[in-house]
């Protein structure tokens, strides 16, 4: 039996030691104090060297934590647990961060007959949270200063590419008799080369209110949007004889403006990419969410998901770029096949990023292409 307890005892020490923490007990009635070795090693001193006590044990607790912790004493009748979390300074004025967690013992009259609880040193965790939280804030002040830059920059940038389109077309009209075909084609390639470059500019300042966005979230229903989408690509729809089916789609908390930019975006694409012997047909669906689809995107469990599906005929594309073509400048294509900036899918994402939702992409080269967009129900 003696063995067996020995056993036990250092079983607790090994795991102490390996978990960094001890185990205490609080009376209440005689105010006495026991604690296992683990205790003793966090807070610096050899086992048995002292006595355990509140006294001995509040005197390393940093002051400013000290009122909050005694509070535990005049905890309200319901309470049962308690959990916080404190510097101490050990024996060798080391400064430690440590967890204390347990259970507020009462008798039957629910009077507080003591405590009982482990205090863990959680040091190493904290500072990691503390770098990871720093690392978190540098991120973002560098991703605002980005964007910044990304906005001044492209907005300072129309000016002079107005200046060069316009003395480019003056020149055209005032000296055209005089030039060559070599001269026509020269000028013809610059105004083409300012366009393309108003047109990646453009995209860029868009994508760069989209990493701004005011977050200003209504309830809008995206049959509404769609209809207004439709409208404004009636041109495009006509020309290509595109087929646009469309099915029920959810009321959601959203921001108008970028909805309207996604679904401009998804269903430009669609049109964009179809395939030269065949009508675009696009179809736009909506269903909820599963919980394994919310899981798998690792999205808020608590929360209700709608999945909205723009669904084309299209040129489609590898399977291999499924998580690329949504980089920003990224193209599949050439410029004289399709034209664009490579901005359009990675402002999609932007969007879905905003909303606390994700975009995903499915292709097969021939056979067309599906982007599903999942976004929350409410914000």
């Amino acid at each position: 039996m003696k063995k067996q307890l020995t056993l036990d005892e250092s079983v607790i020490r090994d795991t102490e030691d390996l978990l960094q923490y001890g185990t205490w007990v609080y009376d209440v009635s005689t105010k006495d104090v026991s604690w296992t070795p683990g205790i003793y090693k966090l807070l610096g001193y050899n086992e048995g060297l002292v006595k355990p006590s509140l006294d001995f044990f509040m005197s390393h607790v940093l002051e400013e934590y000290r009122a909050n912790l005694m509070s535990i004493l005049q905890a309200p009748a319901d309470q049962r647990e308690f959990d916080f979390t404190f510097d101490v300074r050990t024996y060798n004025d080391e400064i430690k961060t440590v967890s204390s967690k347990g259970k507020i013992i009462r008798d039957e009259t629910g009077a507080m007959s003591g405590l009982v609880g482990i205090l863990k040193d959680i040091s190493e965790i904290r500072q990691f949270q503390v770098a990871q939280e720093k690392a978190l804030r540098d991120l973002n002040r560098t991703n605002k200063e980005l964007e910044e830059f990304a906005y001044v920059a492209s907005h300072d940038l129309q000016e002079p590419l107005r200046k060069i389109t316009m003395f480019t077309e003056r020149l055209k009209a005032k000296y055209g008799t005089n030039l060559d075909q070599d001269g026509h084609v020269f000028m013809s390639r610059i105004l083409v080369s300012t366009e393309n470059m108003k047109v990646l500019i453009d995209n860029l300042l868009e994508f760069s209110r989209t990493s701004r966005s005011s977050r200003d979230f209504v309830v809008i229903d995206l049959n509404l949007i769609l209809q207004e989408v439709i409208a404004s690509l009636e041109i495009k729809i006509e020309e290509s004889r595109a087929k646009i089916r469309v099915h029920e789609l959810p009321t959601l908390e959203a921001i108008p403006t970028e909805m309207l930019q996604l679904f401009t975006n998804l269903l430009s694409n669609a049109i964009k990419f179809r395939a030269s012997e065949q009508a675009p047909v696009i179809t736009i669906s909506s269903i909820a969410a599963s919980a394994d689809q919310v899981k798998q995107m690792q999205l808020d469990t608590k929360k209700r998901y709608h999945l909205i599906s723009i669904t084309d005929n299209g040129i489609g594309f590898e399977p291999a770029y499924e998580e690329r073509i949504f980089q920003i400048f990224q193209r599949l294509h050439g410029k004289s096949e399709y034209p664009g900036s490579g901005i359009g899918l990675a402002i999609c994402k932007k969007i879905a990023d905003n909303h606390g939702g994700v975009i995903r992409a499915q292709g097969m080269p021939g056979k067309g292409s599906v982007f599903s967009v999942i976004l929350p129900e409410k914000q």
